[in-house]
């Protein structure tokens, strides 16, 4: 832990975003600080560190630590989307599924979906499957393509790839 600390106040970007992700969670005997986890993303992620942008939207949308803010999470997880995470792409999805801090919009929705789901990403595919089932995001209905998802579905639910 003393590394860590040492690290984080020479900025190393890695080091801010693991002692943010602890201060958030309040883990491994690091007390709860929302004030001290946001302060060490905003580093972390001014660093290109995307995950730290990923962690930064849950704390907006969630309103850790202040007032929820949903514009300034669809910001944050826009910029780790952008760099590939893909709990980012379905979250941001889901906001645009919604207009909920962007825009409604359902082509964009999709189209996140389809990205994360390129990662197998489980929750992904299944709102990809029961759009195909319920015709919804612009798609018609097609029960070959929900049993198709369905199939991807388990395949990713048995090789689901860690979260951020």
């Amino acid at each position: 832990m003393s590394w860590l600390r040492r690290a984080a106040t020479a900025n190393d970007a890695r080091a801010l975003l693991t002692l943010g992700k602890l201060e958030l969670a309040g883990e491994s005997g690091v007390a709860q600080d929302y004030a001290a986890a946001r302060s060490h993303l905003t580093a972390s992620a001014a660093q290109g560190q995307a995950h730290a942008s990923y962690y930064l939207a849950l704390m907006e949308r969630s309103g850790y630590g202040s007032t929820p803010d949903h514009t300034a999470s669809a910001k944050h997880l826009t910029e780790a989307a952008n760099a590939g995470i893909p709990q980012a792409m379905f979250l941001l999805a889901n906001a645009y599924r919604e207009g909920d801090g962007v825009p409604r919009d359902e082509r964009r929705a999709l189209a996140l979906y389809e990205r994360a789901a390129e990662h197998d990403h489980p929750e992904s595919i299944q709102a990809l499957a029961m759009a195909y089932q319920n015709g919804e995001l612009g798609l018609a209905r097609d029960p070959a393509r929900f049993e198709t998802a369905q199939a991807e579905l388990a395949h990713a639910q048995k090789h689901a790839p860690p979260r951020p």
